[in-house]
């Protein structure tokens, strides 16, 4: 990598924010100071524009935030985490420093916030705590993962695929499903490059959380396909074969996703579901646990795809 930063400053824009009711009507202005931190090494190497972060798509970003007078905030602190976090969903951040000063009320009073990313996810670092507590206590944690280009080239990749019908009645016949899938044995499809993306996410977490470095296997990587009024799958546990965390992340469609208490589906949980997201659940392994989390697929209202990423135990 070759990391280098990016610094703007001095950026104003004018908007609705604040605490005082004159505020919420008259615009004052904003200053804003980014500093962003991020590997270069892809732009020095091509000199192109579309492998580098572009600062006025980064102005444009802030100003989007500020002078949106549809969402207004009351405090400074709430503008400025929601434009950081914008703006590492939107360009491969490893870290993000941000101001924001009032320029028009007395002693310019200023906020600010330094965030570290971990670039694969756009996932603050500092919600690693919050996602490993997610895994331990109720077995599932939802994220945003894939940009919005990301997910539409798996998308394109997916529908070329062929899939297979699976049996109705699995795991013995406790089990009912209507799902097609297709197993992905070519490491060289963009599913692969995900699946090694969700192994180094997996293995920052572990680090964070003071769990050591897990070793990954060869993962099983696989889609999903379920057909507009499908059942899904009834309440399951997957397999003891799979360690670590099991990895699914919607691709297109709508549908539900929840942790339950057992086989008929008590106290449903439901997960963020949102086509680009990645759903973690626990599995055998993970901080010392063997419990897996019950969970059912259901409310399928029209054509799902899903991939799937898997890390075998015994390889």
């Amino acid at each position: 990598m070759n990391i280098q930063k990016i610094y703007l400053r001095d950026i104003v824009f004018s908007g609705l924010h604040g605490a005082t009711g004159i505020e919420l009507e008259v615009a004052q202005r904003f200053q804003v100071d980014v500093t962003i931190t991020f590997n270069a090494l892809p732009s020095i190497r091509s000199e192109k524009l579309e492998d580098t972060i572009d600062y006025f798509d980064v102005i444009r970003c802030v100003r989007s935030h500020i002078e949106n007078n549809y969402r207004k905030h009351i405090l400074l602190e709430t503008l400025v985490d929601e434009i950081t976090d914008d703006i590492a969903r939107t360009f491969p951040c490893h870290k993000i420093r941000l101001t924001i000063q009032k320029l028009d009320v007395p002693f310019k009073p200023q906020i600010g916030t330094t965030k570290n990313y971990f670039t694969g996810a756009r996932v603050p670092i500092s919600s690693f705590e919050y996602i490993h507590q997610q895994l331990v206590t109720q077995g599932a944690v939802s994220i945003p993962f894939l940009t919005h280009e990301e997910r539409g080239r798996l998308v394109d990749e997916a529908k070329k695929l062929e899939y297979i019908k699976q049996p109705e009645q699995a795991f013995g016949g406790i089990v009912r499903e209507e799902v097609s899938s297709c197993s992905v044995k070519d490491e060289g499809t963009p599913f692969f490059e995900i699946a090694d993306r969700v192994a180094r996410f997996v293995t920052e977490l572990y680090a964070v959380t003071h769990q050591g470095v897990p070793r990954f296997p060869k993962p099983h990587v696989a889609l999903q396909k379920y057909d507009a009024g499908s059942i899904g799958i009834t309440p399951h546990r997957d397999e003891k074969k799979y360690g670590l965390a099991i990895a699914i992340i919607p691709l297109i469609g709508k549908g539900d996703l929840s942790i339950c208490d057992d086989r008929a589906g008590t106290n449903p949980k439901k997960q963020d579901t949102t086509p680009g997201n990645l759903i973690l659940l626990r599995a055998p392994g993970y901080a010392g646990m063997h419990v897996r989390p019950m969970h059912v697929v259901n409310n399928i209202l029209e054509e799902r795809i899903v991939l799937g990423v898997r890390f075998p135990t015994n390889e």
